[in-house]
């Protein structure tokens, strides 16, 4: 994976933007896709059949296995999920332009989310 997305490898991991990477349809598709849709990639729906939804997990898919969000408060799950899909988005809008082939980019981008998750 650091060979097609080295950046959104650097935030995400190997297996995480593999399972992103497919969810999406391509890189072409991820692209396309808004940061607020990211984080739903991969969510399973619940059938309720009436069924009340105080149960129902968060409003998450494939990032909620990301392991700062698995270590985040209950309370700041939600926040650490749009802070990886948000930076997300970006990565692969520099992968498909390929302007930083190395990956340095998605490295200094989970640094800054590193950093506000710190604050957290």
């Amino acid at each position: 994976m650091t060979k097609v997305i080295p950046n959104i490898t650097a935030i995400l991991g190997s297996s995480l933007a593999a399972k992103i990477l497919a969810s999406a349809g391509g890189l072409e598709e991820l692209v396309k896709i808004p940061a607020g849709n990211i984080q739903v990639l991969g969510q399973q729906r619940k059938v309720l059949h009436g069924m009340s939804t105080a149960s129902v997990g968060l409003h998450r898919g494939h990032i909620g296995d990301h392991n700062l969000v698995v270590r985040a408060p209950k309370e700041f799950k939600r926040k650490v999920i749009r802070m990886l899909s948000t930076k997300s988005a970006l990565a692969a809008r520099i992968d498909i332009a390929k302007t930083c082939p190395s990956g340095k980019k998605g490295e200094e981008l989970f640094e800054g989310i590193l950093k506000r998750y710190n604050k957290i």
